[in-house]
């Protein structure tokens, strides 16, 4: 299932249950501070180079996700082959960057795609997937993910590329189109929260929760002693309270909903079920729904990823 990005603002509700994958992309909120140049391939295909000696980098007008032109990806030999951008000294140490882009195969083509940053250090080589999707043929597919840089402080190389995942037995290296690639920093998305907070009059109780808390022995009023379910905080909210979600994965507790809304806030003051400024809370769903809403108004939902 693809990763979707949960953010809605409820003030009436429809006494309905809801799934609610609304964001049209990942945590990354805003382009304005994006760091790629030429993201869009408006301007050709620098700073952007080809991975493998065989790879062809071109600005096509044919396909495009949005505005004029996209990259295409061709004469590919190999699975890792494809377009690769250079970050070294543009990302700051341990703060996490939003990643986001769109991919389509050649006509006729399907498979997954995925992103990865490679760092090269004197201790070695390390790779780490941010996202990885499986692209439909004839379809613009979305690929976002987050990305936490701790620098060793001594690296070589810090790259980013887009490559089709090793498939054993597989030969086919299809051609492809990438576009809107943008990478920011995700303090955006907390400054969205906190404009949310002045915004609805959150100024209540905060509980905290974690999947590596307690409902039993922690009180939930602090990162240290955080709530183990959604459910617990909030069956306590107020009008004006504020459900932080920790990092970690949610998943449904017998045959329940992950998180069941039934409190309202108020005009003056909402209720808040968020992520974490910095983190990053996935909800796991197997046949029951994400987060259900009966009957609550006045309700925000910020932050939260759908696996």
């Amino acid at each position: 299932m693809s990763k979707k990005i949960i953010n809605l603002i409820l003030q009436f509700s429809l006494s309905l249950v809801f799934l609610f994958p609304l964001a049209s992309h990942s945590q990354c909120v805003s382009d304005n501070n994006n760091i790629v140049i030429n993201s869009d391939f408006e301007n050709g295909i620098a700073p952007w180079k080809p991975l493998g000696n065989s790879v062809n980098l071109t600005a096509s007008t044919e396909q495009k996700h949005s505005g004029l032109a996209s990259s295409f990806v061709s004469g590919r030999n190999a699975t890792w082959q494809g377009p690769i951008y250079n970050l070294l000294n543009k990302l700051s140490s341990g703060q996490k960057y939003c990643i986001n882009a769109w991919v389509k195969w050649e006509s006729g083509a399907s498979g997954k795609i995925d992103i990865v940053v490679q760092k090269i250090s004197p201790s070695g080589v390390t790779y780490e997937i941010i996202s990885k999707e499986f692209v439909a043929s004839d379809t613009w597919t979305q690929l976002s993910g987050i990305y936490d840089y701790n620098s060793s402080g001594d690296e070589t190389s810090l790259k980013i590329y887009v490559e089709e995942p090793y498939q054993p037995g597989s030969s086919s290296r299809h051609s492809f189109y990438l576009d809107d690639f943008l990478i920011t920093d995700d303090r955006a998305l907390d400054q969205s929260a906190n404009n949310i907070i002045s915004e609805t009059g959150l100024n209540g109780a905060i509980y905290y929760v974690s999947p590596f808390g307690s409902d039993v022995t922690n009180n939930g009023t602090s990162q240290a002693t955080p709530f183990k379910t959604l459910q617990k905080a909030s069956n306590l909210t107020e009008p004006g309270d504020i459900v932080y979600a920790m990092d970690g994965t949610y998943q449904v507790q017998g045959n329940k909903d992950i998180l069941h809304i039934s409190r309202s806030g108020t005009a003056s003051n909402w209720i808040m079920y968020a992520a974490l400024p910095g983190h990053n809370p996935k909800l796991k769903l197997s046949k029951f729904d994400a987060i259900g809403v009966w009957g609550a108004d006045y309700i925000v939902i910020q932050g939260f990823e759908i696996e």
